[in-house]
């Protein structure tokens, strides 16, 4: 176990999220809602090679797959982070205490 930001990592998943998974996109103020009203179980930080960085994924109670997306850009875009550090302390930011990384 490692921690980043007073965040506990709890485990490295090389295969935790298959490409072919669909996600719904939101932004940091519904994933917060979201997890606030018990929705979330939970956030994995994933390695975006495309991207050049890592995307926040967080999965619901109910099995669906959320991508957080960027703010400023388009809707539809996955918000790219340039450090595991910056994607955990935004999952921090959401309320969880505990994530996992995906490097595949």
């Amino acid at each position: 176990m490692i921690a980043i930001n007073s965040v506990l990592i709890v485990e490295f998943v090389p295969e935790l999220y298959c490409t072919q998974q669909e996600f719904i996109n939101v932004e940091l103020k519904e994933l917060k809602i979201l997890f606030d009203n018990g929705g979330l179980k939970t956030v994995t930080i994933k390695r975006a090679p495309l991207m050049n960085g890592y995307i926040l994924i967080a999965e619901t109670v109910n099995k669906n797959v959320h991508v957080m997306t960027s703010q400023r850009e388009e809707s539809n875009t996955p918000r790219a982070f340039k450090t595991i550090d910056a994607a955990a302390a935004n999952a921090q930011k959401v309320g969880f205490m505990k994530i996992t990384i995906d490097l595949s």
